[in-house]
């Protein structure tokens, strides 16, 4: 069975894979509640956790490996929010190519009004100062485009694991 996957480069989703295997295996995972887990601190700065979104590419890893535990697990996003918005970003940036200032004043003013009511709902219950709320705003305009990218990258490095792409080993 091994250890740890090391193409799993960092922690994320590597103590899955490795518990999944067990059961796969026969094996049971005994819990522990004295026992003390360490994971990496992630920055609470906005922009920061920006850098936190490369690991969402070994989703694919764990998914390709395990489909149905990681469906059965609930791990796959709704990612309609993240998708309208990189829409958005796109037909603004394609307007402003073609000189098509009203569409791209309309769709970038969409993609703003968006990016400003996510601001307003991560920052909802916190007092934070304008360079703070700037940040998060930013955050909240760059995050879902780094997200898709990551998310696309990720199936694209791993798609060979894939089950259906897997080759049968000559017994």
């Amino acid at each position: 069975m091994g250890g740890f996957d090391e193409r799993f480069r960092a922690p994320h989703r590597e103590d899955s894979d490795l518990a999944w295997r067990v059961l796969d295996a026969g094996g049971r995972i005994v819990f522990a509640p004295d026992v003390v887990a360490f994971h990496p601190y992630f920055p609470k700065r906005p922009l920061a956790m920006i850098k936190s979104f490369a690991l969402l590419q070994y989703d694919y890893l764990l998914y390709f490996k395990h489909p149905k535990r990681f469906r059965e697990a609930g791990w796959f996003p709704n990612l309609r929010h993240h998708i309208l918005h990189c829409a958005f970003g796109c037909a603004t940036l394609v307007a402003l190519i073609a000189k098509s200032y009203p569409l791209a004043v309309v769709t970038g003013g969409l993609l703003l009004l968006r990016a400003s009511r996510s601001t307003k709902r991560t920052l909802s219950g916190y007092r934070a100062n304008a360079l703070y709320v700037a940040e998060a705003f930013l955050y909240c305009l760059l995050a879902p485009f780094v997200h898709i990218g990551m998310r696309l990258y990720g199936y694209l490095r791993f798609l060979p694991y894939h089950p259906a792409l897997r080759r049968e080993k000559s017994k």
